[in-house]
């Protein structure tokens, strides 16, 4: 009786300590509710989806207790405290589907996320990504390069950090992940250098299923790269969002992506000015 008084400490939290001696399903499943967090149950009890808003913050022990809903197939985490070599609690989900990182300060590569069975997977704004590489810019740039092995990919969200400033990186995710029919990605954000994307880069994007693409800080864009963009058969949806604080006025681009819209006018394009 006083061990299951444990369970609980200041405001309701879980004690880390009596979750480690007695991680049954159920017990992780209130220990995330009562952090707030989001979580979602099956007709049996079980944990299918998982959204862990970061906040308050969680320790990496609390993090790894994720491994224990063995039958989730949703997880979103945010703000995670995990480094590379620690998010193998993942590897212990047989049947996930979708995976949402955000916000992650402290890995320096996508490596940990191969080989993994998800369908969809979202990276973003994971700042570590390049904090970690200060010393070393040249490498944060080929970041999205250490990202491979998931045979089930269909939709694939990198944007921010990781970038996908270079062509060499659309020829890899072309390469890697042939069934891919929904892609996003950050050419370039502030203070990351130049877009080196070419319309010979993207016409590699021709290799791909895409039903939908979307680019963010999609300033560079010429004419000739749209035209390339045009030359995708499969596509029905294109989004284009500009950076944030773009000199380009709404009027312009949309007098660019103009043509575009004339060469494909079944493709639903949306604009959006930051």
């Amino acid at each position: 009786m006083k061990r299951m008084k444990l369970i609980f400490v200041s405001a309701g939290i879980a004690c880390l300590s009596c979750l480690q001696l007695c991680a049954d399903e159920a017990t992780v499943i209130e220990f995330f509710k009562t952090r707030g967090d989001s979580v979602a149950v099956d007709n049996h009890g079980h944990a299918v989806r998982l959204m862990a808003r970061g906040a308050p913050p969680l320790s990496v022990q609390q993090l790894q207790l994720i491994g224990e809903l063995i039958h989730l197939t949703d997880v979103g985490i945010n703000m995670s405290p995990a480094n590379d070599s620690q998010w193998g609690f993942l590897a212990r989900l047989p049947d996930l589907k979708r995976l949402k990182i955000w916000h992650g300060h402290h890995f320096r590569s996508l490596s940990a996320f191969n080989g993994l069975p998800v369908e969809e997977l979202t990276i973003g704004g994971c700042m570590g990504l390049i904090r970690l590489h200060e010393s070393e810019p040249e490498r944060a740039q080929h970041i999205i390069t250490t990202l491979n092995d998931l045979p089930n990919l269909k939709k694939l969200v990198l944007y921010h950090s990781p970038l996908a400033p270079d062509d060499a990186h659309l020829e890899h995710l072309v390469k890697s992940f042939p069934a891919v029919t929904s892609l996003r990605l950050d050419f370039i954000s502030p203070g990351s250098g130049k877009s080196r994307i070419t319309a010979r880069g993207l016409a590699r994007l021709q290799h791909l299923p895409l039903t939908k693409l979307t680019i963010e800080n999609a300033d560079t864009f010429s004419q000739e790269d749209l035209a390339v963009l045009a030359t995708l058969g499969t596509l029905k949806q294109l989004e284009v969002y500009t950076a944030k604080g773009s000199k380009t006025s709404e009027g312009e681009y949309r007098a660019l992506l103009l043509p575009f819209q004339m060469l494909r006018p079944e493709v639903k394009v949306s604009y959006v000015n930051r």
